[in-house]
């Protein structure tokens, strides 16, 4: 769902549509390789890993670029099976745009700058969840576990997962972030770069030699690349917005992981089912506490803005309703005063979101 939700983000954001590499995978299933087709998208098959196919698909970006057409690059590289916000990104494609505009400048066009617009896709439920954090789980476990008939492969699934997900208001929030420059350098709104002291650069001299000519330095380029990675990184909990469900699943993991004295996902798999419920009221508090060390704390992300003037109580309600309404079964129920786990491993997929959040002194 990101390409078709992020599309969708830039069209009522004002904002121009974009090409965009796809992995193979998504266009052998008929019904969504006819979007994939329509929607701008080019194959990208990751299991080559030979460095002429890897050079053919950073020249394919490159000119792209060159020739004016928007891209959209997913630097997760893939389907993000922990739920944890990326820092650890794959910036090949990425690198394309200093490429990009030092072809620029050699050409004489310093003015057709690039710019790089950090975005988060924020969805209230995950189609593939339960195949994901399965096989995140398996792999970190040290085990070894192959994917091979997940949800995305089945037809009926996915339309099942946009049935139940379209009756939940604002289901999915793309968020755009400010631009960058290739080389990191933030950008004012009249799409000047400038540094870390606020003291406006040329660009163009970032490829320039001594000498005022545009040289190429794999090395240098590189380096631009990483600073630029680091700047998204820093941006992406910024950018990260949490649904009810995040923020209950939050509260709950904290209070269980509290009550068996370890966050440890595997010792929790293990817990006795007594220690895998805790008092509604209890989760109203951490829930309250939670939002208010958001709200002191912007660059850790932001609640959905639909809960923001929501009681906690109204948020606990809204988020039990979402967590047993689409999965196999419920990840979390309430009986009488208690909200009870019956799923921990998903539990801890949507608590993933925000893991970045420091646990909260005791």
């Amino acid at each position: 769902m990101d390409s078709p939700a992020i599309g969708l983000g830039l069209l009522r954001a004002g904002l121009p549509p974009t090409t965009y590499g796809a992995g193979k995978n998504l266009f052998t299933n008929p019904f969504i390789s006819f979007f994939m087709r329509n929607l701008g998208a080019y194959r990208v098959d990751r299991r080559l890993k030979f460095e002429l196919y890897k050079d053919v698909l950073k020249e394919y970006s490159t000119v792209l670029l060159e020739h004016g057409y928007h891209s959209l690059f997913f630097p997760g590289g893939t389907r993000c099976r922990s739920n944890l916000v990326e820092k650890n990104l794959k910036l090949g494609l990425l690198g394309t745009t200093a490429t990009a505009y030092k072809n620029s400048v050699r050409e004489g066009a310093p003015h057709k700058r690039i710019y790089i617009v950090p975005a988060t896709i924020n969805y209230r439920l995950v189609l593939e969840a339960e195949t994901l954090i399965d096989d995140y789980l398996a792999e970190t476990g040290k085990s070894r576990y192959i994917i091979t008939d997940d949800e995305f492969s089945r037809i009926g699934r996915i339309l099942e997962f946009f049935r139940k997900i379209l009756v939940h208001e604002g289901s999915v929030v793309v968020r755009f972030g400010r631009p960058l420059d290739p080389f990191g350098n933030d950008v004012t709104d009249d799409g000047e770069s400038i540094d870390r002291q606020g003291r406006a650069v040329d660009p163009a001299s970032f490829v320039r030699g001594a000498d005022g000519e545009v040289t190429d330095d794999d090395q240098r380029d590189a380096e631009y690349t990483r600073a630029l990675g680091r700047r998204l990184a820093a941006a992406y909990p910024r950018l990260t917005v949490f649904h009810a469900t995040h923020l209950v699943a939050r509260a709950v993991y904290d209070a269980i992981a509290r009550a068996a004295g370890s966050r440890d996902i595997y010792r929790l798999i293990r817990a006795a089912p007594q220690q895998l419920a805790v008092a509604a009221d209890r989760v109203v508090e951490l829930v309250d506490r939670l939002r208010a060390r958001l709200a002191d704390h912007p660059a850790w992300g932001a609640e959905h803005p639909r809960i923001a003037g929501q009681p906690a109580s109204a948020i606990v309600d809204d988020a039990v309703r979402g967590l047993s309404s689409y999965h196999t079964r419920p990840i979390v129920s309430r009986r009488e005063h208690a909200l009870h786990v019956d799923d921990v491993k998903l539990l801890y997929y949507y608590q993933n979101r925000t893991a970045h959040i420091p646990p909260e002194a005791v």
